[in-house]
């Protein structure tokens, strides 16, 4: 799952290999919405780690704070985590997702 510019977000086990379309399964739904996220400066800085168990948020840092305190990018991916919830509750994946991923992270 890439974006227009190739970039890669979702990984599954570790940051090695990427999580493909297919392999996504019952997640593929969530985890297109968190790619079709915007953020500020248009930068998504998201990447999660798929696992057995868990999808893990991390945040990718591509830009310095320049003097602010406040770190658009953690917003950016607040917002992401929020998308990705919501999706998984639109498509009534809660109940599935805690019975599958029983310590869900998210």
């Amino acid at each position: 799952m890439e974006d227009f510019h190739g970039e890669n977000y979702f990984f599954k086990e570790n940051f090695k290999e990427t999580l493909l379309e297919e392999e996504a399964g019952e997640l593929a739904f969530p985890l297109e919405m968190v790619r079709l996220v915007s953020s500020a400066v248009n930068k998504q800085p998201w990447r999660l780690v798929v696992t057995k168990d868990a999808v893990h948020f991390f945040e990718k840092h591509s830009m310095p704070k320049e003097g602010s305190s406040m770190d658009m990018q953690r917003i950016d991916v607040g917002i992401a985590i929020c998308h990705f919830h919501m999706a998984a509750i639109e498509k009534k994946y809660r109940d599935i997702l805690k019975e599958k991923f029983r310590n869900l992270k998210y």
